[in-house]
């Protein structure tokens, strides 16, 4: 998605959804209950002008309930305002060491 595809108002951000897996790496097939917390978390692709705290490419932890669900391109996205951003994970940077 580029960033002409959505214009956010306020303090809001777009978060992509987290696909649950639905077989281990082993094969093993995952029920829907060990998947819960995933539609709670995502990646922010978009934010409105108003955020302050969360930035495109941070991973966030939010409240599901309070949440604008859509779809772009069959993808499913949420709407969230950023006061019902629980947590911000922001990544790594690429080739920092994993084990401090």
């Amino acid at each position: 998605m580029s960033k002409a595809d959505v214009r956010l108002l306020g303090k809001r951000l777009m978060v992509r959804v987290e696909q649950p897996k639905k077989q281990s790496d082993g094969g093993i097939f995952i029920p829907e209950s060990a998947n819960q917390d995933v539609k709670d978390r995502g990646l922010v692709v978009a934010v409105g002008p108003g955020c302050e705290t969360v930035k495109v490419g941070d991973i966030v932890y939010f409240i599901s309930v309070m949440v604008v669900p859509m779809k772009i391109n069959g993808r499913p996205y949420f709407v969230v305002e950023e006061q019902d951003v629980i947590g911000v994970f922001t990544p790594p940077e690429l080739g920092e060491d994993q084990n401090d």
